[in-house]
């Protein structure tokens, strides 16, 4: 029989306060990740501090801590069940 790795019970795991939380600091992380951005597109080409990484990196890290965030917060009853030992 196959089961499911993701599915939706009735029961929420993470309180209000908790989803706020996650906001909250997804907010403040969003807004630090846009200033190092900003920091870096504002480091001219020619200069020897110029890494294309660390907007790579800068770029990356903002869509994950987005898509973490809107993840906590719009789906607090989520479930993963990926490997059966672990997951108890």
């Amino acid at each position: 029989m196959i089961y499911p790795h993701a599915f939706d019970p009735a029961q929420s795991h993470g309180s209000l306060a908790t989803r706020l939380g996650a906001l909250v600091f997804g907010l403040g992380s969003l807004a630090y990740l846009s200033l190092e951005l900003l920091a870096f597109a504002r480091v001219p080409r020619q200069s020897r501090c110029f890494h294309p990484m660390a907007g790579a990196n800068s770029s990356l890290a903002l869509m994950f801590v987005l898509l973490q965030t809107l993840l906590v917060f719009f789906y607090p009853r989520l479930n993963l069940n990926i490997c059966r030992p672990l997951d108890k």
